[in-house]
């Protein structure tokens, strides 16, 4: 008899109880990521770290914790145009990542280069947006050719 109450009880409050659960959850894995994060950018030097399977992995986490952390902590709608920019960022990933990867493989960058100095955070800024933005436009132009779609993306 006990657990028809409970059963009953659980069924008339389970959205509230469901809601309430998932968001304290989401916020455990927020503060999680960001503390991870900070951790990680404290503690390592990702410029200097090398390129074995540790230093992949510290990377891979290090971009996880810090996109968990910045995009759940700003406030996005998705009627903004960075709403959109991400929903469509979101729904393109495996493109973008695809054309991003034949790119940066045929830019060369000067091994003697600073990338501490003042040149170096531009030329690292100015390069990025560039890949990106490129990247974007190959992707949304191989999207409308489904036979390099299914080429180069499997879909």
């Amino acid at each position: 008899m006990v657990f028809y109450y409970l059963g009953y009880i659980y069924s008339v409050y389970e959205s509230e109880i469901k809601r309430k659960l998932s968001y304290k959850i989401k916020e455990c894995i927020i503060a999680l990521a960001t503390i991870s994060f900070v951790f990680l950018v404290g503690h390592y030097n990702f410029a200097t770290i090398n390129d074995n399977l540790h230093g992949i992995l510290l990377r891979a986490c290090c971009s996880i914790m810090g996109c968990i952390s910045f995009f759940s902590l700003i406030s996005i709608k998705e009627d903004g145009i960075l709403g959109r920019g991400l929903i469509w960022i979101g729904n393109n990933t495996l493109e973008i990542y695809v054309v991003h990867l034949l790119i940066v493989g045929a830019i060369y960058v000067q091994n003697k280069m600073n990338f501490m100095s003042c040149q170096g955070i531009l030329s690292v800024l100015s390069i990025g947006l560039v890949v990106m933005i490129v990247s974007c436009i190959i992707s949304t132009m191989l999207n409308k050719n489904s036979i390099l779609k299914k080429v180069f993306c499997g879909k």
